[in-house]
């Protein structure tokens, strides 16, 4: 996991990472990085500043398709939805 060291993430997320999921979620985020990367950046281009958070409850967005990802925001009012997810990170299981 050391791309998430690369964009900046701290060894200690990642440690809660490796702690928090079994094996197979780890496995399936490594074979997925390029989404992972993809949804990562996509997220900070939109301003979503607590992503270490949903790195250790929401593992599953990240290995999402980036245009599944893109789809799901644009039916929402973009600035507002992400103002929501910053203040409270259960708002992104409603887009």
């Amino acid at each position: 996991m050391d791309f998430l060291l690369e964009e900046g993430f701290k060894e200690e997320i990642i440690k809660k990472m490796k702690q928090r999921y079994d094996s197979s979620v780890l496995d399936l985020f490594l074979l997925e990085q390029e989404n992972v990367l993809d949804v990562i950046h996509y997220f900070q281009r939109i301003g979503i500043r607590v992503i270490d958070e949903l790195l250790l409850t929401r593992i599953e967005i990240f290995t999402k398709d980036i245009n599944e990802v893109k789809d799901a925001f644009l039916k929402h009012n973009i600035k507002e939805i992400v103002k929501e997810i910053n203040e409270d990170i259960t708002t992104i299981d409603f887009i």
